[in-house]
Parts: C-alpha cells; sequence; structure tokens
C-alpha cells in the first residue's frame, strides 16, 4: 500500500481534493436526518419552532441534498482523473522499459507474460477508482 501510494504522490493535490469532497458528502449526509427531523417537529407541533417554516426547512434540506450531489461527483470526477494518469504515467514506464531491452529479452520472454505486465497496471486503476470510498 506505500508502494502505492508513493506511485501516487504526483496526484496528491487531486486525491486532497477527493477527501475533502468525501467529507463534504458526509457531512452533507449526516445533516439530512437532523433536517428531516426538523422538519417532523414542525409539520407535527408548529408552536415548537416558531422561527422555523416547512418551505424554509424544505428549502435548506434541498440546498444540503444538492451540496452533497455535487460533492459526490467532484469525488467521482477527481478519482477518475487521478486513476487515469497513474495509469497513463505507469504505462508509459513500463513501455518504455520494454522498448528499451535488449533482443534476448524478447527470446527468453513470450509476448504473453508482457502483456501480463499490461494488465497489472490497468488493475491497478481498480485501486483508485470512486468505488473505493463508498457513500
Amino acid at each position: 500500500m506505500l508502494r502505492l501510494l508513493r506511485l501516487a504522490r504526483p496526484e496528491a493535490k487531486l486525491l486532497a481534493v477527493s477527501m475533502a469532497a468525501v467529507g463534504v458528502s458526509v457531512a452533507s449526509g449526516l445533516a439530512l436526518p437532523k433536517g428531516m427531523g426538523l422538519l417532523i417537529d414542525v409539520i407535527s407541533n408548529p408552536a415548537s419552532q416558531p422561527d422555523l417554516t416547512i418551505s424554509t426547512i424544505a428549502l435548506s434540506l434541498s440546498g444540503v441534498f444538492v451540496l452533497g450531489a455535487a460533492a459526490m461527483m467532484v469525488r467521482t470526477s477527481v478519482l477518475t482523473v487521478a486513476a487515469e494518469r497513474l495509469v497513463l504515467r505507469l504505462r508509459r514506464d513500463l513501455f518504455g522499459t520494454i522498448i528499451r531491452q535488449p533482443l534476448a529479452f524478447f527470446d527468453r520472454n513470450r509476448f504473453g507474460v508482457i502483456l501480463k505486465l499490461s494488465e497489472g497496471v490497468n488493475s491497478l486503476m481498480g485501486c483508485y477508482s470512486p468505488r473505493l470510498y463508498p457513500t
């Protein structure tokens, strides 16, 4: 895992933005039940919260929901970009290394083994996919 984090160091800013978006998404998810509770309190007993109206609470809940959805979109987009950049960098390094090998390397190794290296790079994409941080 530490090696994977070292590989992702150039994408540290994107990953930080993604983590901030996760925080906003989680916070909005936690605020929704509180807002729903306030809405139920105002509907069942309007005198208990004289300064709050149903429309104010509903509008606030809508804003929190939209904010959470936007944060989720940012998280997904940013993580996808970071993963694509990481895979591009790894592929570039891998194929650059393969091209610099002497011809004897290709005599000793079957082509299928070389292709498996490329598949390993593709499997890293799954490590950085947005599904890593479920909401």
